[in-house]
């Protein structure tokens, strides 16, 4: 997340304000996490998703704060920032869950 200097305003990953970089240069991530807590899925994308993991492990994101600690169950290169919105956006609707926990049954040890 970054933090606009003196200011309170914050972006989440891939969203960065006056970062100068080519989103085409550059690798982008799908990834999704599995709390511990309450075995719920969040998906995000990054550069970094073991750095962006490390981040919602430590508390470093509001939103998932209170359901650490996390996982990665999933994680996908693409070719753009735009590719990784709109897979993004895909393993948020039900069908793209239903997916990603399909994947976590088939790779993981039953909780």
């Amino acid at each position: 997340m970054y933090k606009f200097p003196g200011s309170s305003a914050c972006l989440t990953a891939g969203r960065q304000a006056g970062v100068a970089v080519d989103p085409e240069m550059t690798k982008w991530y799908v990834y999704a996490l599995e709390s511990l807590k309450d075995y719920n899925l969040y998906i995000g994308i990054s550069r970094d998703p073991q750095k962006r993991l490390g981040e919602h492990n430590k508390g470093k994101t509001r939103s998932t704060r209170s359901r650490r600690p996390f996982r990665i169950i999933y994680q996908e290169e693409c070719a753009s920032l735009e590719e990784a919105r709109e897979k993004e956006k895909y393993y948020k609707t039900t069908t793209g869950r239903r997916a990603l926990k399909r994947l976590k049954n088939k790779h993981f040890v039953p909780r």
